[in-house]
């Protein structure tokens, strides 16, 4: 009887020992996970809705939908015809670590609430405006949420347009190396769509808000500054007195 070697066997193991795709359950409040990299957590993050968060990216269709930004045109689901909307987004437009905020537009009853990102990819590169409907060929992949995996919202956890739903991280050295002036392709598809249009938006700095960062708190006064008029006022006094 003939021998396999031990590993033989651990490659015979490997073919046979099936994958399994994750599916990201974010339908309770505060729910996070991290699939592939990027972390998505369900957020009440206001106010957000149209002509507010000013959104890169608009897509609707049902019962499924797809699209990427891009400022030359609605090449796939995308819905066009706001300003602020398919935008021509580049590199330069991130700062520190890049996050989006993904607003949902479903009914907010039943099952009917809950939606399924299916796809999510992110692409560079210094062709801007682009319009094919062959995605794969828009520029270097850098971010892939993966075959199979999927992360399941529910829009009734919010208050439709009026709050964003879920806060999308990604890793912070997605861009490492990337000219600043690349353009960047945000690409998404959904199931079980039934409602108004899925849309995202670029968080800065804090994702605390709709808009992201806002107003700095005021910095406190160092202690010795606060000081400073009490010892001025006790000088005067001293030397009045010697007067």
């Amino acid at each position: 009887m003939r021998k396999v070697s031990g590993f033989a066997a651990a490659s015979i193991l490997a073919l046979v020992v099936p994958t399994y795709a994750t599916t990201l359950d974010l339908t309770s409040t505060g729910a996070t996970g991290t699939v592939s990299g990027a972390t998505f957590t369900q957020t009440d993050t206001q106010p957000t809705g149209s002509g507010v968060i000013g959104s890169f990216l608009r897509i609707q269709n049902s019962p499924t939908e797809q699209g990427y930004n891009t400022g030359g045109g609605t090449p796939l689901d995308d819905k066009g015809g706001v300003s602020l909307n398919n935008g021509d987004i580049s590199v330069s437009t991130f700062q520190g670590t890049p996050t989006v905020l993904l607003d949902l537009n479903e009914v907010e009853s039943g099952t009917n609430s809950q939606i399924t990102l299916t796809s999510l990819q992110v692409y560079v590169s210094p062709t801007h405006n682009q319009t094919t409907t062959n995605v794969s060929s828009l520029g270097t992949k850098v971010y892939d949420l993966g075959s199979g995996n999927s992360v399941l919202m529910d829009a009734s956890l919010n208050s439709g347009s009026g709050s964003g739903d879920v806060i999308i991280q990604f890793p912070s050295n997605i861009f490492a190396g990337v000219p600043s002036s690349d353009a960047v392709y945000l690409y998404a598809a959904f199931a079980n769509s039934d409602g108004g249009f899925e849309e995202f938006a670029i968080l800065q700095g804090s994702t605390g808000g709709g808009g992201g960062g806002g107003a700095p708190p005021p910095v406190p006064e160092p202690a010795s500054l606060v000081l400073l008029p009490m010892a001025a006022a006790a000088l005067v006094f001293r030397k009045r007195r010697a007067l």
